[in-house]
């Protein structure tokens, strides 16, 4: 297996909440401290899984008209209060 690295994961319904049922498929893939919610439709997770792999997980829980997006990346910047900056700086540059 591949080292860790940060996945974006969105998912959204135009007709449903998907934020309790996102949250309960990644914990099943990942331990919380490895994971951080942003609003109710994206995480971040720190896992070695792959994007399609995260993403082949969630399509099992979803209905027709939700949506599901899952990218890997190494760079990335934020700002705010809500961002974990301590906990994504031990997780990429």
């Amino acid at each position: 297996m591949s080292d860790p690295t940060l996945k974006l994961v969105v998912a959204w319904s135009d007709s449903r909440n998907l934020c309790s049922l996102v949250r309960d498929a990644l914990l099943e893939i990942v331990p919380q401290e490895e994971m951080r919610t942003l609003g109710d439709d994206a995480s971040v997770v720190h896992t070695a899984e792959t994007a399609s792999a995260i993403r082949d997980r969630l399509r099992e829980r979803l209905s027709a008209g939700d949506h599901v997006f899952v990218a890997e990346f190494e760079t990335w910047s934020g700002h705010g209060p809500a961002l974990d900056s301590h906990w994504l700086l031990g997780r990429g540059h």
